[in-house]
């Protein structure tokens, strides 16, 4: 890779004559300039001006854990810092630094400071760690950034030094000098933000005694600033060599059965806990209903001996002397202007109970109403549908009353936008229509380690409530194997079915294939036809259970028994289905003691894929900086990481067995989204680039990646948000739409040359992300480039060998900051910008930073 050689960055920017602002304070005062701010987050530490006449001394006393400033494992702020805020432009810092009092049992670091925010600090000084791995036996110099340390280091006496940062754009050189020696040059850095303030800084860590450091002098020389030449790069792309066969599965996705993924997303039941299961309040009425005319003669209970579903209902007895109509509600219903209604009702009666109602209300005022027979001694299903609002409702409720004596159970009930998709919501099908999904995973995840799908087939009121223990949720098994296999014939994709390894057994994985895919001749065919299918639906993928490595998973299993599982449960379902694909539980690189190796050895024979999951940890909240590079890094991370797994399979996979990754769960895993919030989180432009250079490393890797899925398709970690009534594409959505339509099936080789960029968990990657895809028909050329630049344009000259174009497109994922987010009222803070390629960018586009791009070429 080629970089902009620092000597030619030092000339334009020393080229000028050094400015006026330029200042020196050698501590001679009574009091501290008034420049200068003494920060000092936590009490403790102190300077003075008299201990040493011009010299200003630092003491930070002994203290537990120190007085320290880091991120990890949570973000420490208490050292210490003497500021002021960084000029504009170019400069030098410069100061003597003299060690007085330390202990070999302390633990420190002195030094200049460049801070771009109060989270991300650069530092240059003597440092003493002898409590970190391999120690220190005396002081030494060093640079760090917050969670980097030991970046430079200078060996030798650091008691007293004059250290020196000079900045050029944004690249910090480190030197040093001692008396009157040499400057001894120690590393350089780069911060991608221009610093906010600058001074000294002053942390200790871990327990170690406290100390004493002297400063003779500060001063800074300001210098003329030349603006930084873009980034540049160099694409080429070979497209008259023999392509690369791609996965067509590579832009997959998955939806699970946890928060609101499926149910308050993708599924358009509008109520809560619709089969009353749970516990009842101290009116009877169970969680998420309430109590409708409730006073002398009227009783609520939870009913687990007459029930619909299993295994409750609840029961409102109305007696002789009770007033209004009594019965149970349901607040918090949003209605859409222009859109009916869909109602059902399952009810059970004794006595004379009378008509029920159904209505839909806004506070006192009734928006549609309904009523229905008086319901007998079996339980019978009432389907009704309300009108059209004319105007939307934010919180309507819905309510079951009566006004006869006597008793009625409620069995079950649904409210569902009337426009619904056999169940599915018409808005989120379409958007997810729109990305044209190849392949979509279910039901998980974690929860498929406790799923018995037989629980999810027949009619769907009397189908069991279950408590799903990985997730901590009712599960209402509302969307089962009919229902999924649905959507997946909605949205066009091949459907990936997990079936239970962790508590499951063969037999039961053995029987879902069979009704999936088993003639209506087969038992379990038989059964399918009986709800509804005649013919099979055909599932192709299916899992042999999911992440059975991991502590957490309900029936975990160390690598050698999980082997021994996977033997038998490929036996059995391949009983029932000879031409499934089967999918084993691997991990990515070989973490969990070598568990790749232990089941390509003993199960490898059976497997046409190894599943491996990556998910990478970003801190929303603090500088946005941060968060961007972490996404930017996980990228690169993944790659590695994935090319690692690759020669596991290559070395340990059966002679002549071609076995693929199946990367079936990725994503960024932002530290605030959590299970209580059921994993939501809105995912900024950072994490849509993310996206864009992971579908870079699938091109890559061509087939040797079998399958990719995104986890998760909606709010858990959604690249859809929804809420009650409205959709938003967050930039992960879009970086798939990016790609909708703009790929092809094979890939062609890329190198790229050009400038780096550092960003902070990474080591330098190439400032331009590049991978190239060509259609089956050879005339479209498609370059996929992403500027990981998080603020500086990239120039991009493309040298494309064995294509000649002759026009194409520009679309690009664009949003005005790092971390841009979509909301409903900032709907297109990230959006796709396409228009035709200007004649000039055949050869060279210029890519603004933080953006993706996809350029078609279409031949001449």
């Amino acid at each position: 890779m080629r970089r902009i050689p620092l000597c030619l960055l030092l000339l334009l920017a020393t080229a000028g004559m050094a400015l006026a602002q330029g200042w020196e304070d050698d501590f001679d005062q009574e009091t501290l300039d008034a420049r200068w701010t003494w920060r000092v987050p936590t009490e403790g530490p102190t300077f003075s001006l008299e201990a040493r006449p011009g010299w200003l001394r630092i003491r930070l006393p002994q203290r537990e854990n120190g007085f320290n400033h880091w991120n990890q494992p949570a973000a420490i702020d208490d050292a210490p810092q003497l500021r002021t805020p960084a000029p504009e432009g170019d400069w030098e810092l410069e100061a003597r630094i003299q060690l007085q009092e330390f202990d070999p049992g302390s633990n420190f670091h002195v030094g200049l400071l460049a801070g771009t925010s109060d989270t991300q600090l650069l530092a240059w000084g003597p440092f003493y760690g002898p409590g970190l791995p391999g120690g220190q036996e005396a002081p030494e110099v060093w640079m760090e950034v917050t969670g980097t340390s030991g970046l430079a280091r200078v060996r030798g006496d650091a008691r007293d030094v004059i250290v020196r940062l000079t900045k050029v754009g944004r690249t910090y050189t480190a030197a040093l000098r001692r008396g009157q020696g040499e400057w001894v040059e120690g590393g350089t850095y780069r911060l991608l933000q221009p610093p906010r303030f600058i001074g000294l800084i002053a942390k200790t860590f871990f327990d170690g005694p406290g100390i004493t450091v002297d400063i003779d002098y500060v001063r800074l020389i300001a210098r003329e600033a030349r603006p930084i030449p873009p980034a540049a790069a160099t694409v080429r792309v070979d497209a008259g060599a023999a392509p690369t066969p791609l996965s067509p599965l590579r832009f997959g996705h998955f939806i699970e059965h946890t928060g609101r993924c499926i149910y308050g997303g993708l599924w358009a039941e509008m109520l809560a806990n619709r089969k009353f299961a749970g516990e009842a309040g101290a009116d009877g009425v169970v969680e998420q209903w309430q109590a409708v005319g409730a006073g002398q003669g009227v009783t609520f209970a939870p009913d687990n001996r007459v029930f619909y579903a299993p295994v409750q209902s609840q029961r409102i007895v109305r007696g002789a002397g009770a007033g209004e109509a009594c019965g149970i509600a349901q607040q918090g219903i949003a209605l859409r202007a222009g859109i009916g209604v869909a109602c059902r009702v399952v009810l059970r009666g004794e006595g004379n109970p009378g008509p029920v109602t159904l209505s839909l209300r806004d506070g006192a005022q009734v928006i549609a109403e309904q009523e229905i027979r008086a319901p007998g001694d079996e339980w019978q299903t009432h389907a009704v549908t309300f009108p059209a609002p004319r105007e939307a409702v934010a919180d309507a409720t819905f309510r079951i009353t009566f006004q006869g004596e006597g008793t009625l159970w409620v069995g079950a009930a649904s409210l569902m936008p009337a426009d619904n998709v056999d169940g599915w919501r018409r808005d989120v099908v379409d958007l997810v229509k729109g990305i044209q999904p190849p392949v979509l995973r279910w039901p998980g995840g974690n929860m498929a380690s406790g799923y018995h799908w037989e629980d999810g087939i027949g009619p769907i009121d009397q189908r069991p409530v279950r408590w799903e223990r990985a997730w901590g949720a009712w599960e209402p098994n509302d969307v089962g194997t009919h229902e999924f296999l649905r959507l997946c014939e909605l949205i066009g994709a091949e459907p990936y079915i997990v079936t239970n390894a962790g508590e499951g057994d063969a037999r039961e994985a053995a029987r879902w294939v069979e009704y999936c895919n088993g003639t209506a001749e087969t038992t379990e065919g038989r059964r399918r036809a009986q709800n509804g299918r005649t013919e099979p639906f055909g599932v192709k993928y299916w899992s042999i259970g999911n992440a059975l490595h991991r502590r957490d998973q309900l029936g975990a299993l160390p690598a050698a028994p999980y082997a021994l599982k996977a033997v038998e449960f490929a036996q059995a379902m391949r009983a029932a289905d000879q031409t499934i694909q089967l999918v084993g539980v691997g991990t990515v690189g070989d973490d969990q003691q070598g568990w790749n190796r232990k089941l390509l050895g003993g199960a490898g024979s059976e497997l046409d894929l190894l599943s491996v999951h990556y998910y990478h940890p970003v801190a929303l909240g603090g500088d946005p900086l941060d968060a961007y590079a972490a996404a930017i890094a996980g990228a690169a991370d993944l790659e590695a990481r994935l090319q690692e797994t690759l020669k596991i399979v290559a070395a340990q996979a059966p002679a002549g067995k071609n076995i693929r990754l199946a990367l079936d769960e990725w994503n960024v895993w932002p530290a605030q989204a959590n299970q209580r919030e059921g994993i939501e989180t809105n995912h900024s432009l950072a994490a849509g680039l993310f996206a864009c250079s992971v579908f870079n490393t699938l091109t890559r890797l061509g087939d040797r990646v079998g399958m990719a899925n995104l986890a998760l398709l909606v709010n858990a970690l959604g690249a859809i948000r929804t809420t009650p009534t409205e959709t938003i594409t967050t930039p992960v959505y879009l970086a798939f739409k990016l790609h909708t339509g703009r790929t092809g099936n094979a890939r062609v080789p890329v190198t790229t040359e050009g400038t780096t960029v550092a960003l902070a968990g990474a080591a330098e990657l190439p400032a331009v992300d590049a991978a190239a895809t060509l259609s089956e028909d050879k005339r479209m050329l498609f370059l996929s480039l992403v500027n990981r630049h998080p603020l500086q344009p990239a120039t991009v000259t493309l040298d494309v060998a064995g294509f000649t174009a002759a026009g194409g497109e520009w679309a690009a994922l664009v949003g005005d900051a790092l971390d841009s987010v979509n909301t409903p009222e900032k709907p297109n803070a990230v959006r796709l910008d396409t228009r035709p390629l200007r004649e000039e960018e055949l050869r060279q586009v210029s890519i603004p930073p933080h953006t993706a791009v996809v350029v078609t070429l279409r031949a001449r």
